[in-house]
């Protein structure tokens, strides 16, 4: 399988988007690899980046190569990511409404 980040990127130009969250496992591994049960992509213009615990971090090595390895102490992925977003002064973020509570 062809990972399909790519994808993501032009996605952001056309929506005038800094960066795009995704959380369900179906497109995280779509447009990484990546086919872990704990994870999530962060993935801005110049940036890939997929947050996981501990017990994926040589799965994710190995399935998501073009991906930095973000490893989340105690599974807090989206605090993680948020932290991350926060710290990059991302204005807008594109994530899927549907999944996210």
């Amino acid at each position: 399988m062809i990972p399909q980040y790519d994808k993501l990127a032009h996605w952001l130009d056309s929506e005038g988007l800094d960066s795009v969250l995704v959380s369900r496992p179906e497109n995280i591994r779509y447009f990484s690899g990546f086919q872990g049960s704990a994870g999530l992509l962060l993935v801005t213009k110049s940036k890939r980046q997929l947050f996981t615990d501990s017990r994926y971090i040589t799965q994710a090595t190995a399935e998501a190569p073009d991906f930095c390895i973000c490893k989340c102490p105690g599974g807090l992925l989206m605090q993680e990511a948020a932290r991350e977003m926060q710290r990059m002064g991302f204005a807008k973020i594109g994530f899927e409404g549907s999944f996210v509570t």
